[in-house]
């Protein structure tokens, strides 16, 4: 008999009772977690022994409903056997220290032998996520050959909680990490997914699956081997049936065990990798391949994902070039350039190719591994380097397709987005010589995005002025990456994956290509950065003057660009100064603030006009007047061309696209007319009649009008450009005064003494185009409250911004020493919500604990403020900030500041050569800003050291440091 409590394999869909609420839809039976395995090892177990295994709750959904598994079979060997007999009791630890007992029939203990034994349903639900245990322990008597789930290193070394106790603890206790590789537990864990169609894997596959190689680190949820470490981007669940050393026929032989093991379960996926083994041995490829087919037939139903097969090479350098490795030859080795050749071909019953291959390879079919860094130690098996990046590169590979994804209707931007390459170059943008692009775009998260709609679209179009939209043709391809900061603090690094699965989205002419993050959730108020890589047949698109290049966007283009997806490593540009830039035409999903779109001209699009007009200098990014005026409350999608007009916008067959995406927000701004009405003959009624005719086609939009500015002769001329048509300018800006919905943008900066004149002509580069002081002055002076006219749109915090006017800064603490301490930078989330604060971590030695920097300044007979940001991370330290004479006596100005409490301990300073002023202290997020205020005498040099130290509970910087404790520092500023 089998303990199968009958529970279904079904997706429920949407259930409304008679006079009820509705009912979410629900995945049941599935595989719950992840980190489980089929027992590759058997060991003895003493009676009232103990093993703690830890797991991630599914992804998708909160888990309920929960029933252990327990398979009857071990692969001790390479084929599977019978298991042991054993008695054990088992209990589910969530959250941490409480316990929940598993019952079998009702019976708190269970004696295991030759069936598969499924438990009752568990009456725990586990938030999705989440992280849970599970304590199994041995009753009765000693098992000798006590089947045992294994890591490819010691649960120490690898730095997971796994570990044993040779005491009954099940439901009481610390367990700590073993220094063994063995532990014991479920087999699997399954149930209820509170998301319709949830996603778990089988793995299948010999020690590369298994993760022998991987001995030094994990995967984001403590996955070993790249195929886990894969599905850790996303938090999948998941199931091995890997054995180190097997062949794909040694699995087939005993495949029965299997087979019957897994119609006790439900999953959607199976990732099949055996077969180097087979080469290894002298088996041939029709005979491998045969083998598979077993293997898919007995997962028949199930999506289904072949790996081909990676390098096994030797090295006379220990794997630290190419050049010293040489392809294997033993066995049938030579067959692996077909035998990869045929996956690739999609044998019948496959889904989807992972290109194992290509990912560890120097180049496709080398049969060598990329080098340097050292990739293995042995030629077969990554080392966690080389397992974490394939795990980046094939990500979406291995996760396969994405299902639930919102429709379109229901999708609004996370960020602001400047949408459209704008630069026409004879319809050919970039030119067919620069096919290839890469790039870094930079955003800010607005909200939470808690269903897994997180996406990415990038366009195969652009649009110009007098050309409406247009496309370079062909197909255009793209993939990319995200790095985003979690609720936590945390860096995540996540490889975006097209709907179907792969990493690789495409698109024809005229449409987006759209690549999705289901994982992705960035702490609201955090910045994130897009890698991005292209091929366009016939040139990329491209935009001067909109690269925001203070906060890290770059645009790269040539015949070829590096391969910088799933790093941390920005691109960089390849004309330095230009603004030049390409991105995403929509990044965000299901979102519920409100949002705007922009449809202007080249004050609101960017404009290169003896250099960079409007230079981004916002944390949100925003170019232009309306998009300064809103990024502080709102994400956005800005379809401003140079050259825009009303009467192009009015035009459906020229603006389909920029419809599209206009349709995607929920507040429409209109700054139009400049070039219809002064650089054309059109009236201030006729510009009237265009914006409504566009308005029609944005449907259930509020709509609001932006006031047109002064255009004047020059940036040295200070006189109305054109006064026939300046009149009708006056004539539009009078009708929108008279509406409840205008943008007064114009007021800030035209004079009210001359009207078609400017109150500061410097405000302009060029008379039309207004820098970004201009720019600011616009969207200040419109008086248009945000919060207030829109619902909903209230500030969203991207962190702090020191004003200008600093004298030297050094926010990231770029090029501080460590003195008794080591200095990280871009460690931890700073005030500035981006990763950009430093770790400072003192040693063990009686010493004074620091980091320190040369300043760049004078001071002799001036008064200098000094600020410094910052919080204890570990320990109970404190802040001593000290501002120290280069030469001479190298006498200080200090403060000692309590990083629990924000009190002063302490200040002191020079008498007479630095006289501190005063030290003001706030609270910043959780740091505090420290202020200096120091006022230095003559003749006191140039170029003061800072030091940032570490102080003890009485705010002395000389102790014994323990090693660990640490703060974190950001923000330097002088002025």
């Amino acid at each position: 008999m089998e303990f199968n409590l009958g529970f279904g394999f079904t997706s429920l869909g949407l259930l409304k009772p008679i006079g009820g609420a509705i009912i979410p839809p629900i995945t049941t039976g599935i595989i719950a977690a992840n980190r489980f395995q089929i027992p590759t090892a058997t060991a003895s177990v003493p009676a009232n022994y103990t093993s703690r295994r830890s797991h991630f709750a599914h992804p998708d959904g909160d888990i309920s409903n929960l029933k252990t598994v327990d398979a009857n079979f071990v692969y001790s060997g390479t084929t599977a056997v019978a298991a042991a007999t054993r008695t054990i009791k088992r209990f589910i630890e969530y959250p941490a220290g409480v316990f929940t007992a598993v019952t079998w029939g009702g019976s708190p203990t269970v004696t295991l032998s030759t069936l598969n034994v499924v438990s009752d349903p568990i009456n725990l639900t586990i938030p999705k996520g989440a992280e849970f245990w599970e304590r199994t322990v041995n009753l009765n008597a000693s098992v000798g050959s006590f089947p045992c789930q294994e890591l490819p290193a010691s649960s120490q070394a690898l730095g997971v909680p796994d570990g044993n106790s040779a005491s009954d603890l099940g439901n009481s206790g610390t367990i700590s990490a073993t220094s063994a590789i063995t532990t014991f537990g479920a087999s699997v864990i399954i149930g209820d997914v509170a998301a319709p169609a949830a996603k778990s894997f089988v793995i299948l596959g010999d020690s590369i699956a298994f993760g022998e190689g991987d001995i030094t680190s994990v995967g984001a949820k403590r996955g070993s081997g790249w195929i886990a470490r894969a599905l850790d981007n996303y938090g999948h669940a998941y199931l091995k049936i890997t054995k180190p050393g097997q062949q794909v026929t040694e699995f087939v032989s005993t495949i029965s065990y299997p087979t019957a093991f897994l119609a006790l379960i439900n999953f959607s996926d199976v990732i099949s990798e055996h077969g180097i083994n087979d080469l290894r041995l002298g088996r041939t490829q029709a005979q491998i391949l045969a083998d598979h087919q077993s293997i898919y037939s007995m997962v028949s139903g199930k999506r289904i994902a072949q790996t081909t097969m990676t390098p096994r090479s030797s090295s006379t350098d220990g794997y630290a070039t190419v050049a010293n490795q040489t392809g294997r030859t033993d066995g049938t080795m030579a067959s692996i350039v077909p035998l990869n050749a045929a996956i690739r071909a999609k044998p019948a019953n496959v889904n989807r190719i992972i290109e194992a291959a290509d990912a560890a390879a120097s180049a496709r079919d080398s049969l060598v591994w990329a080098s340097p860094p050292v990739p293995t130690a042995d030629g077969t098996h990554p080392n966690s380097f080389k397992a974490d990046q394939m795990a980046q590169i094939l990500a979406s590979q291995v996760a396969g397709p994405i299902t639930g994804i919102d429709p379109e209707t229901l999708l609004r931007p996370l960020s602001y987005v400047k949408a459209i390459g704008n630069e026409y170059n004879s319809g050919q943008g970039l030119g067919s010589a620069n096919p290839a692009v890469g790039g870094t775009v930079h955003g800010v998260a607005y909200e939470d995005i808690t269903d897994g709609s997180f996406q990415v679209w990038f366009p195969h179009y652009g649009a110009s002025a007098g050309y409406g939209e247009w496309s370079t043709g062909g197909t255009m391809t793209i993939e990319a990456s995200i790095k985003w900061i979690d609720a936590s603090g945390a860096q995540q690094i996540t490889i975006l994956q097209t709907k179907a699965g792969g990493g690789v989205a495409s698109a024809a002419a005229f449409q987006d290509a759209k690549l999705y993050g289901p994982t992705v959730r960035p702490k609201v108020g955090s910045h994130f950065w897009i890698n991005f890589r292209g091929t366009f047949p016939n040139g990329c698109y491209y935009s001067h003057a909109r690269a925001d290049y203070a906060n890290g966007e770059a645009l790269q283009y040539g015949s070829t660009v590096p391969n910088l997806i799933g790093s941390a490593t920005a691109y960089g540009n390849t004309w330095n100064g230009g603004g030049d830039f390409y991105g995403p035409s929509f990044i965000g999903g299901k979102i519920a603030r409100p949002t705007f779109g922009v449809s202007g001209d080249s004050n609101h699009s960017g404009v290169l006009v003896n250099g960079i007009c409007d230079v981004p200098d916002t944390l949100q990014g925003g170019i232009g007047s309306v998009a300064r005026l809103l990024t502080p409350y709102m994400a956005g999608i800005d379809v401003s061309v140079p050259g825009g007009t009303a009467f192009e916008m009015s035009d459906p067959t020229k603006t389909a696209c920029r419809d599209r995406l206009l349709n995607m927000t929920d507040n429409v701004f209109y700054p139009l007319g400049t070039n219809d009405m002064i650089f054309n003959t059109y009236t201030a009624v006729q510009v009237d009649g265009f914006v409504e005719t566009a308005k029609a086609r944005h449907k259930n939009k509020t709509y609001f009008y932006p006031t047109i500015p002064a255009v004047v002769t020059s940036n040295s001329a200070n006189t109305v450009y054109n006064s026939a048509r300046d009149v009708e300018r006056r004539s539009r800006n009078t009708t929108l005064r008279s509406r409840s919905n205008v943008v007064d943008i114009a007021v800030g900066t035209e004079s009210t003494v001359t009207p078609g004149t400017l109150i500061t002509l410097t405000d302009t580069i060029d008379g039309t185009h207004f820098n970004a002081t201009g720019n600011k002055k616009n969207a200040n002076g419109a008086n248009f409250n945000v919060s207030s006219k829109i619902s909903g749109a209230n500030s969203v915090n991207a962190g702090y911004q020191y004003p200008s006017g600093a004298i030297y800064q050094n926010l990231p603490l770029t090029g501080f020493s460590g003195q008794q301490a080591t200095i990280t930078t871009s460690a931890i989330y700073s005030p500035e919500h981006k990763l950009t604060g430093a770790l400072l971590v003192e040693d063990t030695s009686t010493n004074s604990h620091s980091a320190f920097v040369t300043s760049s300044v004078t001071v002799a007979e001036t008064t200098r403020v000094f600020t410094i940001c910052a919080k204890r991370v570990s320990g109970a330290r404190n802040l001593f900030f000290q501002i120290q004479k280069n030469g001479g006596n190298y006498a200080d100005a200090r403060a000692v500041v309590n990083l629990d409490t924000g009190t002063l301990n302490y200040s002191s300073g020079e008498s007479g050569v630095q006289t501190v002023n005063s030290v003001t202290v706030t609270a910043f997020e959780d740091y505090w800003k420290v202020s200096l205020s120091v006022t230095f005498a003559a003749g006191v040099p140039a170029n003061p050291y800072i030091f940032v130290k570490i102080a003890n509970a009485t705010g002395n910087d000389n102790y014994a440091g323990d090693g660990a404790s640490s703060i974190a520092v950001w923000g330097l500023d002088i002025r």
